[in-house]
């Protein structure tokens, strides 16, 4: 026999994660500051806020799913554990 939980506390849970998920959304993509989002194994961007973009000058099909040096903004990609300044030539 399987436990279930109420369906007021399972859509309580949702709505929150909405919420939630709609707060980060918005917080990353109007901030001024140039935010972008990697992948830890390959370096590879998942997405960029509109800062980004207007700091960079790539648009966003250009630059995700590819690393920062194969769109020419950086140095080798940070390793796990790694800062970027320690990976700064």
């Amino acid at each position: 026999m399987t436990a279930r939980r109420p369906k007021s506390n399972l859509a309580a849970a949702m709505e929150a994660l909405r919420l939630s998920e709609e707060r980060y959304r918005l917080a990353f993509q109007i901030n001024f500051d140039s935010i972008d989002i990697c992948r830890l194994e390959d370096g590879k961007f998942i997405d960029v806020n509109d800062a980004f973009i207007r700091i960079t000058g790539y648009k966003r099909e250009e630059v995700i799913g590819r690393t920062a040096p194969e769109v020419g903004i950086l140095g080798e990609p940070c390793r796990p554990g790694e800062t970027a300044r320690e990976n700064t030539p």
